[in-house]
């Protein structure tokens, strides 16, 4: 019962990350911000899990895991520095990879980078000629949202985060000891 019990509660973790994403992915829609209580949140849960009693997680190296989660952090505040991404989205990035460690971390990029390049061109076609027809001719007021200089990129990467989470170093570590 034990084990059931493990296994129902990492579930029930990867679906409170899922909704912590889904909530920044909203706030960067809506206000081109990620609330800094997402990744906080995401980062609790990391380390909430890896050392919850009853799981036998010892066994479990998350030094490389911390190396790559202060390599994001840094990467992403070179970046903030230059104006390149938003301050919320290389947070956002960072909690993630504590997550996904060196292995999965390639493959949370990839898919991150797709959903990034799509979502732009989403933005390119909005502010189009014909997306602006488009928007006049079926009455969506969607201007107030789509700025023509902002992307919201903590969508891309929090869908990649969704998608990539259950493969995880972590959350499979934890899972398959089960």
């Amino acid at each position: 019962m034990l084990c059931i019990l493990s296994e129902i509660s990492m579930y029930i973790i990867l679906w409170c990350i899922a909704l912590i994403l889904s909530i920044a992915m909203i706030n960067d829609i809506i206000n081109y911000r990620i609330p800094n209580i997402c990744p906080l949140c995401i980062v609790i849960l990391f380390f909430v899990t890896v050392y919850a009693p009853g799981l036998n997680t010892e066994w479990i190296d998350i030094s490389q895991n911390i190396i790559v989660f202060v390599c994001s952090l840094l990467l992403g505040f070179v970046l903030f520095t230059l104006r390149i991404c938003g301050g919320g989205d290389a947070k956002i990035i960072a909690s993630i990879s504590l997550w996904m460690g060196p292995a999965a971390m390639l493959q949370f990029c990839i898919v991150m980078s797709i959903l990034g390049g799509l979502l732009a061109l989403s933005y390119i076609f909005l502010h189009s000629p014909v997306g602006q027809y488009i928007l006049y001719k079926t009455n969506i007021k969607l201007y107030k949202w789509v700025m023509p200089n902002v992307i919201p990129y903590g969508v891309a990467v929090c869908i990649s985060a969704i998608i990539n989470l259950p493969n995880s170093y972590a959350f499979q570590a934890i899972i398959t000891q089960l």
